[in-house]
């Protein structure tokens, strides 16, 4: 069985933006959505929030950064992942993979 194509990504993390970004987003993605790495065309983009992080804001800011396409459930499969990571902070991944 193939793994399901990813459209978009959308990481957002509670706390301060760490020093080395690019690393610190390759693996929050490889760890929660790695099949997102080898999607051909994926939109990926990162938000450092202060303050807590509902589903509800995840979709406000996805559709802010990727448009009104990522919310069209006809085309995608919208899942949203809570994380946490070794600072304590952690964050949601929201993801949006094609419809198969």
């Amino acid at each position: 069985m193939s793994s399901r194509r990813v459209a978009y990504l959308l990481m957002m993390k509670r706390g301060a933006k760490p020093t080395n970004d690019a690393w610190y987003i390759q693996q929050v993605v490889q760890t929660t959505t790695p099949e997102a790495l080898t999607s051909p065309g994926v939109k990926i983009a990162a938000r450092w929030q202060v303050g807590t992080i509902d589903q509800m804001g995840a979709m406000m800011h996805a559709l802010s950064q990727f448009g009104n396409d990522v919310g069209d459930t006809a085309k995608y499969d919208l899942t949203i992942e809570n994380f946490s990571d070794a600072d304590g902070d952690g964050g949601m991944v929201l993801v949006a993979y094609h419809k198969q």
